[in-house]
């Protein structure tokens, strides 16, 4: 039982070659990519050892192959037996027959295969990083608009996402306002010079400088202020603001 069996996986067609390492004999035969045309592979003869590529279908053959107790072996083909340049000819059989005799030499760099939960759980997050990637250049793209037109991008008022597109909401109100000819007049005032009042600034915000107190103070403000000032009520918002509008505390 020491025939090595080396398969050169494909998206449709694989090829596969039983090995002797005594008698250097090698049988190769063809089958389709899927797993119980694999299983028909494994199960015809006693294998030692099964020796694949690291590829993307290297995952669920090593989890065929382990589901029926045989040893699995994933080459490495970052090294320089893989590389173009120093292979004169290369077919399907000719990769399984080089892999099955590094294997059988003990000579064939390999790399560990993680368990199904943990490879599709780290392909979730590379999923994520190339997503969030694309995000990242679609918002730079958007940026550099407003700078190859001479403007200055705004700032958004505070931290986090967030404030940066209440930002870029202001500005491109302001923008859309102060363009020329939008108010129908060829020499009006705002549009000769609106784009140049603020064009190195940041447009001013909407939200009033002042704040009243009493009553007009939101829900998200007594949850933020201590617990002896604010007093939660027990009963909803609106019934406790009427009942205690005298008693609250002013900034």
């Amino acid at each position: 039982m020491n025939t090595i069996l080396a398969i050169d996986l494909s998206k449709y067609n694989s090829v596969s070659c039983h090995y002797d390492p005594a008698t250097k004999a090698t049988r190769f035969r063809t089958f389709r990519t899927t797993p119980d045309e694999l299983r028909k592979v494994l199960g015809r003869e006693p294998v030692a050892v099964v020796v694949i590529e690291a590829c993307s279908g290297a995952g669920w053959v090593t989890d065929v192959c382990q589901s029926l107790g045989l040893a699995v072996a994933v080459a490495n083909t970052a090294g320089e037996a893989w590389k173009w340049q120093n292979v004169k000819r290369k077919t399907d059989r000719d990769d399984t027959l080089k892999l099955a005799r590094l294997a059988a030499m003990g000579e064939l760099p390999t790399v560990p295969m993680l368990p199904k939960a943990i490879r599709e759980w780290k392909s979730l997050r590379g999923l994520r990083k190339r997503l969030l990637g694309e995000r990242v250049r679609a918002q730079n793209r958007v940026r550099a608009l407003p700078v190859a037109q001479g403007l200055t991008a705004p700032p958004g008022r505070g931290r986090g996402r967030r404030s940066a597109c209440r930002g870029w909401t202001r500005w491109r109100s302001r923008w859309r306002n102060a363009r020329p000819g939008s108010c129908g007049g060829a020499n009006c005032h705002r549009c000769s010079n609106g784009i140049g009042s603020w064009s190195n600034n940041s447009p001013p915000s909407r939200r009033s400088s002042t704040r009243s107190a009493g009553p007009t103070r939101g829900w998200s403000y007594w949850k933020r202020s201590p617990a002896s000032a604010r007093g939660r009520p027990r009963s909803s918002p609106a019934t406790w603001a009427t009942r205690n509008a005298s008693a609250r505390p002013t900034r």
